[in-house]
Parts: C-alpha cells; structure tokens; sequence
C-alpha cells in the first residue's frame, strides 16, 4: 500500500475526483467570429461618435422631438451592437464613446463659448442615453456572464 494517497495521511482533507456524469457549461456560440467582431467594435465606436454629434445638434434644434430622436439613436446603437456582437462589450463601446464625445463637447472653450450643453434638454439628453444605453448592457448576451441569478428551486427555508 502507498502512502502518497491523501485519503491516507492523516489530518489532511481529500478532495473527490469530479463525477463522469457532470454537466458541462455550454459552449459560447456568438453570432460571428473574432475577427469580425473585433471590427465591430471599431465601427460600433466609430457610430458611437456620429449619434453623439448628430443628437447634440439635434437635441436644441427641434424642441421636444430632438430630445426623443437622440435618446433613440443611441439606445438603437447600443441595442443593435449587443446584438450584433452577442456581448455586452458591444452594448458598452459605443455607449462609452457616445459619453466621452458629448462630455469633450461640453467643454467650454477659452473664449467662454460652449460648443454643447448647457441646456435642460442636454442633460436630459445625457440622462436619457445612459439610462437606455446601461439597460442595454445590463441585458443577458451570449457571453459567460449572467445578470440574472440562476433559476432553480431555493433552499431557504422561509419560502
């Protein structure tokens, strides 16, 4: 008999070897490949830039309607990324890149002028594309990360 068995040395706890009949996780199927997903992302950001300066000079130009048409444009981009791509990552580029043109455009210029914002309806529209656009990523995608708890029956008792 050997000694080197961890059942076997005292003290030491044994760790059982996985079940045959385990389940394995599925595997990922996204709905196109690497490559062509990593120059989504590119264009998804790139698309990210043009709905932020079209809905920033949209949004004080027609009074109510510009408000509704650039929260849609990028709630659209966002959505059509994340399905796109099968990730949350392509929800999250364009929505990064989205923020990050209309923030540099908020930034007032030495001469004091504002090349956008300043306005009710500009941070309604900053509100309104967040809050679209983070539902779009909060939503289950193809990837391995889950934002809803499993499902299954609860061991706790006071249910």
């Amino acid at each position: 008999m050997s000694r080197d068995r961890a059942e076997d040395r005292p003290g030491r706890p044994s760790v059982p070897a996985p079940r045959n009949g385990s389940p394995q996780p599925p595997a990922r199927r996204y709905p196109i490949g690497p490559p062509a997903r990593w120059a989504s992302y590119v264009a998804l950001g790139l698309l990210g830039v043009v709905v932020a300066v079209a809905g920033a000079l949209v949004v004080d130009l027609w009074s109510g309607g510009g408000l509704v048409l650039g929260a849609a444009g990028i709630l659209a981009l966002s959505y059509g990324g994340s399905l796109l791509t099968g990730t949350k990552t392509g929800a999250a580029v364009p929505t990064l890149t989205w923020l990050g043109t209309l923030l540099a455009a908020s930034i007032s210029t030495p001469e004091g002028d504002l090349l956008w914002g300043g306005s009710a309806t500009s941070v309604a529209l900053l509100f309104l594309g967040l809050l679209g656009s983070v539902l779009c990523i909060a939503r289950p995608s193809l990837s391995g990360f889950s934002v809803l708890p499993p499902t299954g029956h609860s061991r706790d008792a006071s249910q």
